[in-house]
């Protein structure tokens, strides 16, 4: 998910007033932001190798030299390696009306471990959340050694 809002970041049409949107449903997540796809990139070509075309190559730059994504034109094919790692279903790309959306669909089954809880990792960050209501996520991810 963090690779996604990168993209949204690095891709998004700042000639435009409206803002990057993430939608937390109890079964999915979706990110959404202006900035259609290049005319030669279509959804399917983000499941394989593709071209990539910044919109903001100062910003994908930055990114870059951060360590913060590995190379350009990989970061949905990253999306997609790390969703079969974590054993999550693939999420589905959309584009309509000059905007490009992303949505995670997820079971119950998809966020519990093969114990029938939680990971331990998604039970210490509500646990933390639970006790500090109101911090920011990097605090929240700085809190629970999870990175952001």
């Amino acid at each position: 998910m963090r690779e996604a809002v990168f993209n949204a970041i690095i891709h998004r049409d700042y000639n435009t007033t409206s803002a990057i949107q993430i939608k937390i449903y109890s079964n999915r997540l979706s990110i959404s932001n202006e900035g259609k796809l290049p005319p030669e990139i279509t959804i399917e070509d983000l499941k394989r190798e593709h071209l990539s075309k910044s919109r903001n190559k100062l910003l994908a730059d930055i990114f870059y030299k951060a360590g913060l994504i590995e190379s350009w034109g990989r970061g949905t094919l990253k999306i997609f390696s790390e969703c079969k790692k974590a054993h999550i279903p693939e999420p589905n790309f959309y584009e309509e009306h000059g905007v490009v959306k992303i949505i995670f669909e997820m079971k119950g089954s998809d966020v519990l471990s093969l114990n029938g809880g939680l990971n331990e990792n998604l039970v210490n960050i509500n646990s933390y959340i639970s006790k500090n209501p109101g911090k920011k996520t990097i605090e929240i991810a700085d809190a629970t050694n999870t990175p952001f």
